[in-house]
């Protein structure tokens, strides 16, 4: 009887474990704002860098750019990934960020919640 039990914990550890390791960060494509910009009533970009080293260029490391999009018919959206390293299947290093992950995020939230006048 113990040894079942053993077995049964030994089982739902191992489950555990495999629900943990789905949501595990694999790579860490930035985690602090280096800049917020093209600041309009269309939306603004928020730019994330800290990444993890990128492997595709010496020196440089993983960031990514999100550009929250003002669309009214959308409550809260979901970022849709529009480039990446490597998407046309091959990595140009000559690119300007070559290590770069570009989001489009469509939300009411993105839009102009104040105008010029409202802010000092």
């Amino acid at each position: 009887m113990n040894s079942f039990k053993h077995r049964v914990k030994q089982r739902k550890s191992a489950l555990q474990r495999k629900r943990i390791d789905k949501f595990r960060i694999l790579q860490s494509l930035g985690t602090h704002i280096k800049e917020i910009g093209k600041v309009s009533t269309a939306g603004y970009k928020v730019t994330y860098t800290g990444g993890d080293v990128c492997e595709h260029k010496v020196g440089i490391n993983y960031e990514t750019e999100i550009n929250y999009i003002c669309d009214k018919k959308v409550e809260f959206g979901r970022p849709k990934l529009l480039d990446w390293p490597g998407k046309s299947g091959k990595i140009d290093l000559e690119k300007e960020k070559p290590c770069t992950f570009i989001f489009e995020w469509r939300s009411k939230r993105a839009c102009s919640q104040c105008t010029a006048n409202d802010v000092e």
